[in-house]
């Protein structure tokens, strides 16, 4: 009868253990998308997940010029999406949540890459080209919107001038 009890226990402890672990797995965001050039998907581009300045995970997109990864919360991270004679592209991903908030939380992110018109070397526009955060109101991840329209001006302007130079080079 005591073996019962304790096999029962056991049992119970081993399940409660296994749904911890299983949750803490779950916990977090997944940020997942498609690396374009104008509308055509780029197999082969290299996307680099960086904590602050440390590279903690590199991978290529598919095909279908997608990628995914998956972040712990409570950080603030750095993508680097790059692809030959293309401007490389960073995003900053703050995974901050309120202690009250849903632990799992997925973002689905397209990015675009333009081109660097025949010049060999990848030039990198040294600003996140979008900022992905928790919004508390809509409780759930967004871009910062705000960010975005400044950014985009600056991004004109940039790949203007790579052409202005190409122009020149000719």
């Amino acid at each position: 009868m005591k073996i019962t009890a304790i096999i029962k226990k056991i049992t119970v402890s081993a399940a409660i253990i296994l749904f911890a672990h299983f949750q803490a797995i779950s916990d977090g965001l997944v940020v997942k998308g498609k690396v374009f050039n104008r509308s055509t998907p780029i197999k082969g581009a290299t996307v680099k997940l960086y904590e602050d300045v440390d590279l903690i995970k590199t991978i290529e997109t598919s095909a279908k010029g997608m990628y995914k990864f998956k972040l712990e919360l409570n950080t603030v991270y750095y993508m680097e999406i790059s692809y030959p004679n293309h401007i490389v592209k960073i995003i900053k991903i703050d995974t901050n949540v309120p202690v009250s908030g849903e632990n799992r939380h997925k973002y689905d992110f397209n990015v675009k890459l333009f081109s660097l018109y025949g010049q060999e070397q990848n030039a990198a526009f040294n600003k996140p080209a979008a900022k992905i955060n928790y919004n508390p109101r809509k409780d759930h991840f967004t871009f910062d919107k705000q960010y975005n329209r400044m950014i985009k001006k600056e991004l004109r302007e940039y790949k203007k001038l790579i052409y202005e130079n190409w122009l020149a080079a000719k």
